[in-house]
Order: C-alpha cells, then sequence, then structure tokens
C-alpha cells in the first residue's frame, strides 16, 4: 500500500491548463505531459458513422464513468480534467469548463476531426458557445432527485398496504 500510494503520488496531476496548443498537465512531479491539437488524428474505423472525439460510459454499476475519447496519433486516449489528487494537491474546481475549452479548440483547431452530438448533450455543453450549461445540468439533477423520491414513495406506499408496515413513515 505504502508503494502504491508513492507512485499515485509521482503521477498526481497538479494542474490542468488549456491553450491553443492543446491541453497540458503537470505532474507532483515536476514532469509536465501535453496532448496536442496537431497531434489529434481521424478515427481509424472504416464506418463513416464513426465520430473522432466522442464519449464511452466504462462500467456498469452506478459507480460509472462517462469518458471523453479522442485519437492522439492514431491510437485512442481517454481525456480527463477532474483527476487531480485531492490528497497530494488541489481539488479541480472548473472541470467542466476546462472540458468546454478544449472542445471548443478540437472545433477550431481541428476542423477535419468530427464531433459527436453525444458529447455536447451528455457533458452539457453549448454547441454553438462551448459553455457549459449549469442551468440544463441543475434542472436534470433536480428531475432525477424528484423520479428517485417518487419511486422511494410509491416503495413505502406499496410495503405500508401491501405488508402492513412503513419503510420510511413509521
Amino acid at each position: 500500500m505504502i508503494k502504491y500510494n508513492k507512485s499515485v503520488k509521482r503521477e498526481s496531476i497538479k494542474k490542468v491548463t488549456i491553450n491553443k496548443e492543446g491541453v497540458h498537465y503537470l505532474k507532483l512531479n515536476g514532469k509536465r505531459e501535453s496532448i496536442l491539437f496537431s497531434e489529434l488524428t481521424k478515427s481509424s474505423s472504416p464506418s463513416p458513422f464513426s465520430d473522432d472525439v466522442f464519449i464511452k460510459t466504462v462500467g456498469v454499476t452506478p459507480y460509472s464513468s462517462t469518458r471523453l475519447i479522442i485519437f492522439y496519433q492514431g491510437n485512442e486516449k481517454h481525456i480527463t480534467f477532474s483527476n487531480t489528487d485531492v490528497i497530494y494537491t488541489g481539488a479541480t474546481g472548473n472541470w467542466r469548463e476546462l472540458r468546454g475549452h478544449f472542445i471548443q479548440g478540437i472545433a477550431l483547431f481541428c476542423p477535419h476531426l468530427t464531433i459527436s452530438e453525444s458529447v455536447y448533450s451528455d457533458f452539457f455543453i453549448h454547441p454553438e458557445t462551448f459553455e457549459f450549461n449549469a442551468k440544463e445540468f441543475k434542472k436534470t439533477f433536480l428531475f432525477a432527485a424528484i423520479f428517485i423520491l417518487i419511486i422511494l414513495l410509491g416503495i413505502d406506499l406499496y410495503t405500508k398496504y401491501r405488508f402492513g408496515y412503513s419503510l420510511i413513515f413509521d
């Protein structure tokens, strides 16, 4: 466990910056890793329906994550903006805005690449302004919370009238 923590500490991302060249990661050990817009390539899939920038959901649990996938130097690569390590550095507070700026950089500096529409809708990015749509995000979150609450109340009412006891209101 100590070896793992030391290796994680060395590779922890301290700072994420985006400029006209690409996205740059400054690691805690001083190394700098960059993904340049000039090195982004088209998808290797022969299908005309495949996009060059798309999302992929990893995992089937409630903790599954949606990842932004690009093709970097011919290989599929996952781009992250929120993986700064809270223990060793600080938390990235503006990762949604960073993602929008990265998508904007792809649209501006790599017009030959196609961006999937699901990137805009799943990450709540406005397609024209490339800004994070906080209003739509809050509305979706509120709708999901109300829906879960209605389901839980329905289960409670069912158990109350079917079995004679309530799970929530007792």
